[in-house]
């Protein structure tokens, strides 16, 4: 399991994903925000694991809170949950984990959250554990 925030300035595309992401108890949804500043305020003490973010908030860009977290020790992975899909090549070149396109299909928003599980886990390793030694 992981803990996921969403940013996303639309509410019922935010329900929705968190529905989807939620329905098989894979994902525990750890904060939500409509804005790049209250996401910001929040991720400091949300302690996410991977952050779904939408690209085109009101007035601002998904790639501002991007930028943030890239100064940060440890920042959560992050995946775009958007209707963009021209920026899908822009999102990867920052090392975006995944890209959703809304509207958001179960079984897509599925291969994703598996994807993330397989990532984290990797991530936590430690290098004697990769190595199949004992830690």
């Amino acid at each position: 399991m992981f803990k996921a925030f969403i940013v996303d300035d639309e509410p019922l595309a935010r329900n929705e994903l968190a529905y989807l992401l939620t329905k098989n108890k894979q994902v525990q949804i750890v904060g939500e925000a409509d804005s790049v500043d209250e996401a910001a305020e929040k991720l400091y003490h949300a302690d996410a694991d991977v952050l779904f973010l939408d690209m085109m908030l009101a007035n601002e860009s998904g790639l501002n809170l991007m930028k943030k977290l890239m100064n940060q020790s440890n920042p959560p992975e992050v995946v775009f949950a958007t209707a963009y899909d021209d920026y899908a090549v822009k999102a990867f070149d920052l090392n975006v984990s995944d890209y959703l396109l809304k509207p958001f299909e179960e079984e897509r928003v599925q291969q994703t959250v598996d994807k993330m599980e397989a990532l984290l886990k990797q991530k936590n390793r430690r290098p004697n554990e990769t190595a199949g030694l004992p830690a």
